[in-house]
């Protein structure tokens, strides 16, 4: 129930790339080689992703776009 109501809390009040930001790291399982790394297999689609974040296809991308540029992803 906990679980259900804190998503629902950043569904109504956190803007979509915080959203996006924090699906990823929830899909991130630790283990890489890397240190602070993690790994998220297999990779989800985009309309997958946006709808579970409550947002387009189009922001996911740009978010994607924006985090490989920053060297994140």
């Amino acid at each position: 129930m906990r679980i259900s109501t804190d998503r629902i809390i950043d569904l109504t009040t956190v803007g979509s790339n915080k959203r996006l930001h924090a699906e990823f790291l929830r899909l991130a399982k630790p283990g890489m080689k890397v240190e602070n790394a993690g790994e998220i297999s297999p990779i989800p689609i985009h309309g997958d992703i946006a709808v579970r974040v409550s947002t387009t296809r189009e922001t996911v991308a740009r978010v994607f776009s924006d985090l490989t540029r920053e060297g994140i992803l």
